[in-house]
């Protein structure tokens, strides 16, 4: 977490994180944050955004399967303490996929990554914004980049060429 951000201040540039574990303040969901990051946009002080928005209940590895591609907001019948991940995951697409659309609009580059089987690629919202012509795809595996596990990732940018992460073939 954080490592694009950490790359980026050694490189002279301004940066910086929002994740849940650094406090409420960082709580992209809450409303407070997203008018924050908006606002941001609207005002032209964000150059780019890269979205690391978590896979969890969105992962076709979860288990037991909170989700399905006939059921992509959620498995009816989930236990209660399933409901709530549901939830937080469904409204954490919805609020990536919003920050998106101004980015778009105000042509500020960003980038989504999340797991190339993500179910999250399949929410309409995505999905249309997956048709626009600034946007650009690209697939990999982790290993390639020297971590352990050879998950496949996917980088999708808008206004933002992310051809250059293409390597499917894990370093031997």
């Amino acid at each position: 977490h954080g490592c694009i951000a950490k790359q980026l201040r050694h490189a002279g540039f301004a940066a910086m994180t929002f994740e849940l574990k650094d406090g409420p303040q960082y709580n992209v969901p809450n409303r407070s944050v997203i008018k924050l990051i908006k606002d941001w946009i609207q005002n032209g002080e964000i150059l780019g955004i890269w979205f690391g928005t978590p896979c969890t209940t969105w992962s076709i590895a979860c288990r037991p399967a909170a989700r399905s591609r006939d059921h992509i907001w959620g498995l009816p019948d989930l236990s209660p303490h399933r409901q709530p991940g549901v939830d937080s995951g469904n409204l954490q697409v919805r609020v990536t996929a919003s920050i998106i659309n101004v980015c778009v609009s105000r042509n500020i580059p960003c980038c989504l990554e999340n797991p190339d089987s993500s179910l999250m690629w399949q929410v309409p919202s995505l999905q249309r914004l997956l048709k626009l012509s600034v946007c650009t795809s690209s697939r990999f595996c982790m290993c390639s980049f020297g971590t352990r596990w050879r998950k496949a990732a996917r980088v999708v940018g808008w206004l933002a060429e992310v051809s250059c992460l293409d390597r499917i073939m894990c370093n031997e």
